[in-house]
């Protein structure tokens, strides 16, 4: 049983792990269940649960799921939102749902940190007895939590000290995460497992694939030279970093555009001046989020993938990039070193925006190098992070681990 707050692709990465990894393990025979809290219509305060639900949010997860291979094999529940005050007291019907399934024998897997809801899941199986599993998707990373400090501190003594050390194991995304969990000493047992993609989603001719150039039409950027950021416009993902570092590069690449796509975050005031920079400056397009096909286009008809970010724990956006045979220009806190290592893009020496300003200048002068790195990056990333194996994976943590 995967427990996380929403699946609603435009809140980034996890929900769409989520869903991939849960596809997977079906696929290979396990029983598994997704349980998540329905995003309400309504605002304001709420002293009981509301089915009246956010029909955008619906949407966008609806189409998501349909786009997971094997997904109709998961059993996907929107549990009904609660008051904040009633959740975090655990009289809501996400824990009444997880205390029953609890008692039925299921592992919960919880996935992130500081919600009611992983809060309530993650409380509810030690209550039941049931094997806990954490995913923590780089909320314990340093730079994580040194932002709103005192609250995730408060929230580590009161609760997820206890529930952490309490897990069977937590999943770490890499190395440099897995280091960070030991040193907090936290739980005696870290398993790093990586994330993955489907390969047939990124196979010649399927949607979002089989019109190269399609993107750039719809821009109308023709065969100028692109690079492209794709993520949500968080403070985090370094998009003043991006706008300063493009400021530097745009004079040497007078016919490039770089593209800027993603949902913005209503909770990050702190990059809409980021946001309105690039949106202002000179051949760069900020052009709100992209979904499904669309989004597989956008990353297919790129020169270079760009991510600046101050911290992630195994970014889909650069496995899905390096599928689409586009070489990805990443900071070295994105901690996927493979890129370099296996020559499949640029990891900057730092997060300076010269050294990114660097970077675009290679990927978008010397073409041919760059495509020959996407290659590279495309035929590492179906070797080696394919959700079958990695399920595989974390199938095999789980049996290793739940006795404990």
């Amino acid at each position: 049983m995967h427990v996380i707050s929403t699946l609603d692709p435009a809140h980034g990465g996890p929900p769409v792990v989520v869903a991939r990894l849960a596809a997977a393990q079906a696929a290979l025979g396990a029983q598994v269940r997704i349980l998540y809290v329905a995003k309400p219509a309504l605002t304001g305060p709420r002293t009981h649960p509301t089915t009246d639900v956010d029909p955008h949010a619906t949407a966008r997860i609806s189409m998501m799921l349909s786009e997971v291979p094997g997904a109709d094999r998961v059993a996907v529940e929107a549990v009904p939102s609660a008051g904040l005050a009633v959740s975090w007291l655990g009289l809501c019907p996400l824990r009444s749902r997880i205390d029953e399934l609890a008692q039925s024998g299921h592992l919960v897997h919880v996935h992130e940190l500081w919600t009611h809801i992983s809060r309530n899941a993650s409380a509810a199986a030690m209550a039941n007895r049931a094997p806990l599993v954490f995913t923590v998707h780089g909320m314990l990373h340093p730079w994580s939590l040194a932002q709103r400090a005192l609250r995730k501190r408060v929230a580590l003594a009161a609760h997820f000290r206890a529930a952490l050390s309490r897990a069977a194991f937590i999943h770490a995304l890499n190395a440099d995460e897995a280091s960070h969990l030991h040193a907090m000493r936290l739980g005696q047992h870290v398993e790093v497992i990586p994330n993955g993609v489907f390969a047939q989603e990124f196979a010649p001719g399927t949607p979002g694939l089989n019109h190269p150039g399609s993107a750039r039409a719809a821009l109308g950027i023709g065969a100028a030279p692109m690079a492209l950021f794709l993520g949500r416009l968080h403070h985090k993902k370094g998009l003043d970093i991006l706008a300063r570092a493009w400021e530097l590069a745009a004079p040497k690449l007078p016919t490039a555009t770089l593209v800027v796509a993603g949902p913005t975050d209503a909770s990050d005031p702190a990059s809409a001046s980021s946001q309105r920079t690039l949106a202002l400056a000179e051949r760069a397009r900020v052009i709100g989020p992209v979904y499904g096909p669309h989004k597989l286009a956008m990353l297919a008809d790129a020169d270079c993938f760009i991510l600046p970010s101050r911290q992630e724990g195994f970014s889909m956006a650069i496995l899905e990039a390096l599928a689409c045979g586009t070489p990805a220009l990443i900071s070295p806190q994105c901690c996927f070193s493979e890129v370099g290592l296996r020559r499949a893009g640029i990891v900057t020496a730092d997060l300076s925006p010269e050294a990114f300003a660097r970077g675009l200048e290679a990927l978008l002068t010397d073409r041919p190098a760059a495509r020959a790195m996407g290659a590279r990056g495309r035929e590492m990333v179906l070797a080696d992070y394919t959700w079958p194996t990695i399920a595989a994976r974390m199938l095999d943590a789980y049996a290793k681990h739940a006795a404990s």
